[in-house]
């Protein structure tokens, strides 16, 4: 028999099978639906372990990669696989193209190594025997797992490799070729069909619908301008620094429509400020290369100055200007007071301008303007501050001051006060550094004082749901109402969510399964749910899946020397059986509805059960199991009953005694010690002959059951006439036998 501490170890990998053999089900329950596809039949699954490659297991770890590989390759991958020392846990199916094996971390290389040399040999024996999945066919790395899931749900069979670059490539047999393309496209609609799901965890502090606080991401100027409202209003809102450094504002659900009036006003007058487009103009002047440059040599250019009707030219120094424009503008400051030189088209000296004079000649039109715009100008300085409003093709222009003088210039506009601080505020930025000492203006920033609060991403996540989510989208289920981790599934696409607590892989993708996703759309969106958790959640989930309860595995409850080295455990719907031999373990799957004939034919076929009573005993097992049902007893006379529990073999129970004994030779002694008598033997072979030719015609009725039917037909005729005719005078009886006639 397996030994304890071997039988522990086992049913650790036995867990790793049970997923394994989970992930290549066929059950059509558990696959995506397929119109018009009818449902595979339940079936036995084999398997075998090697004694040697169970100790390389039991030292290797529990962590596994699964790898499904072409089904007739088996036998050479594991002969390549021990050849240089690996081992892998293998599951082999009786029927599909593809078995897939689980490979412990530290055996990759071994199991890579040997797919790449097998593949090798088989393109060198029969190039045109695969088709090579490289270049833009290969597989982002991001994509495998759900690549993988698509191409074993059709069960397509490939070898995967991964390459230097992260991303994996597929060999695939070349019959199978056409299949693939179509499994990828299909892949690619599941990929997008994914994009559109939404996964956000957060720290739920009340239900979505009815917050008690709510958080919004504020900029620093709508910071300042709440916290100066807040002040002045005593409104209870906080103040508080994100995890990227911005800010964030947290206030009580009551007074949200207080605040949202105080962020409208704001952004209106910020949008009004935002209409004008500054332009400072200052000595700086500009000259377009192809325009105005006339001639340069090492040192210098010689330019026209506009609008001079082509008659004043300048000799400028290149050391005075800067190339702008990607060679396409010259720019430089003119000193207002400087006299500069002016020449003729002919390089003749001719007479001279102050730089105030000149800048008249460069900035003497705005670029936005047009005969229809309304001009408003305060002052003729070329140095000047200019406000152009597109949408009401006004400009006001005003010499450069201070800041309360244009203050005053822009109220006269009848722009709203805050509207002319913004304005001032932009402005200042705008302003060069050689205007700030004459604009003066000093812009006061309101102090903000910042609350600690270091779950404010949590009330971010839930407010920002609660805005998007509650009243706009359809919810399924109801909203959890306590408070702790959760996590919210939202589809975009379908415009549906869902709020779960933290809870472990297979429970999200029976919860996913209900709200209408397939198996690997749950998988995947699951995965996404649980890459959210923090280690808290993680936790959690972990000591979630400590108490849930774990299959037991049993033994066979029998002095048969033949199961004493049996194990069988039940997993959802069906049950695996473990056998330990002198040299494997073998190990057989049986899914729940499958035949009893076939099951029975392939514990004796496909593992080498010899004796029909063991076979027998391990049918009852399964009964037991719900796997199939045993057709009920046979009760006899003195409390003696007879069932079929096998093709050859029945138990016969007295009381609280029973044997399993072969059809053909019910043994007298074991019966008589069960104080049956040899009479009470014959009765049993009768019952059970004429229980087997029930069996053969089930559709057969006896005499009696004849005319017990034709009394209730009868009886049933006669009560519906009495109603139609709405009296109570009862049907004359009708005899049912020749005495009554």
């Amino acid at each position: 028999m397996l030994g304890d501490d071997a039988n522990v170890v086992f049913v650790e990998l036995l867990k790793q099978l049970l997923e394994i053999l989970r992930n290549i089900s066929n059950s059509n329950s558990k696959q995506p639906k397929v119109k018009n596809k009818a449902p595979k039949e339940p079936k036995a699954k084999f398997g075998k372990l090697s004694k040697k490659d169970f100790e390389k297991l039991k030292k290797s770890g529990t962590n596994f990669q699964y790898v499904a590989i072409p089904k007739d390759k088996i036998g050479e991958l594991e002969k390549t696989v021990k050849d240089i020392g690996g081992a892998f846990f293998t599951a082999k199916l009786n029927d599909g193209n593809n078995t897939v094996i689980a490979v412990p971390d530290r055996y990759m290389n071994e199991v890579n190594a040997a797919l790449k040399h097998i593949t090798a040999e088989q393109l060198k024996n029969d190039p045109t025997s695969l088709v090579i999945k490289d270049g833009k066919d290969k597989i982002p790395e991001e994509d495998i797992g759900l690549t993988t899931e698509v191409l074993r749900s059709h069960d397509i069979p490939v070898y995967t490799f991964k390459s230097a670059d992260g991303s994996y490539m597929n060999i695939v047999p070349s019959e199978f070729d056409g299949q693939y393309e179509k499994a990828l496209a299909e892949c690619k609609e599941l990929k997008k069909q994914l994009e559109n799901i939404e996964v956000t965890r957060y720290e739920q502090t009340a239900p979505l619908d009815a917050l008690d606080k709510i958080a919004e991401k504020v900029t620093l100027e709508e910071a300042q301008e709440l916290s100066e409202a807040a002040r002045l209003n005593g409104l209870d809102i906080q103040f508080a620094k994100t995890d990227d450094n911005g800010t964030a504002i947290l206030y009580p659900a009551e007074i949200k429509d207080e605040v949202k009036k105080l962020m409208d006003e704001y952004l209106a007058d910020l949008n009004e400020s935002e209409k004008y487009l500054i332009d400072i103009s200052n000595n700086t002047v500009t000259m377009d290369i192809n325009e105005l440059v006339k001639g340069e040599d090492e040192s210098s250019y010689f330019v026209r100055v506009p609008n001079t009707a082509g008659k004043d030219y300048l000799n400028i120094k290149k050391s005075d200007v800067e190339v702008i424009n990607d060679g396409k503008t010259l720019q430089m400051e003119l000193n207002a007071d400087k006299q500069y030189l002016i020449y003729d088209e002919n390089k003749q000296l001719k007479s001279s301008r102050s730089g105030s004079d000149l800048s008249a000649c460069y900035n003497t039109k705005h670029k936005h303007i047009d005969s229809n715009t309304k001009v408003y100008q305060s002052g003729n300085d070329l140095r000047r501050i200019d406000l152009y409003n597109k949408e009401e093709n006004k400009l006001i222009s005003l010499s450069l001051s201070n800041a309360n003088e244009i203050r005053a210039e822009l109220l006269k506009q009848n722009i709203p006060p805050k509207t002319v601080n913004n304005l001032l505020a932009d402005i200042s930025k705008e302003m060069p550094e050689n205007f700030k000492d004459i604009f003066g203006r000093t812009y006061e920033k309101r102090e903000i004082v910042y609350a600690d609060v270091p779950n404010i991403g949590e009330y971010l996540a839930q407010s920002q749901l609660s805005q998007q989510l509650v009243g706009t989208a359809q919810c399924f289920d109801e909203l959890p109402q306590d408070s702790g981790s959760k996590c919210c599934i939202f589809d975009k696409a379908e415009n549906k969510y869902a709020v779960l607590p933290v809870l472990p892989k297979l429970e999200i993708m029976a919860k996913l399964s209900e709200m209408g996703y397939g198996e690997m759309s749950a998988k995947v969106i699951a995965d996404k749910i649980i890459s959210s958790y923090n280690e808290k959640d993680i936790e959690k989930v972990s000591e979630q899946e400590q108490k849930m309860p774990v299959p037991e595995t049993k033994t066979f409850e029998t002095t048969n020397p033949e199961l004493q080295n049996f194990l069988y455990q039940k997993t959802g719907d069906s049950v695996i059986l473990v056998q330990e031999n002198e040299d494997n373990f073998k190990y057989m799957e049986i899914d729940k509805g499958m035949n009893r004939i076939d099951i029975e034919k392939s514990l004796i076929e496909n593992f080498d059960i010899k004796d029909d009573i063991s076979a027998a005993e391990i049918l009852k097992g399964l009964s037991k199991e719900d796997i199939f049902k045993i057709p009920s007893p046979i009760e006899l006379k003195n409390g003696i009953s007879v069932t079929s529990l096998s093709t050859n073999c029945i138990e016969i129970a007295n009381g609280e005694k029973s044997a399993i004994l072969p059809k053909s030779r019910m043994d007298s002694k074991i019966l008589s010690d069960m104080g049956i008598s040899e009479e009470d033997k014959q009765s049993i072979i009768k019952s059970f002959d004429k229980a087997e030719k029930a069996a053969e015609k089930p559709n057969k009725q006896t005499l009696q059951e004849l005319k017990n039917s034709a009394k209730e037909d009868r009886e049933k005729i006669n009560a519906e006439k009495g109603a139609e005719k709405g009296t109570e005078k009862e049907s004359p009886a009708v005899p049912t036998s020749e005495n009554e006639r």
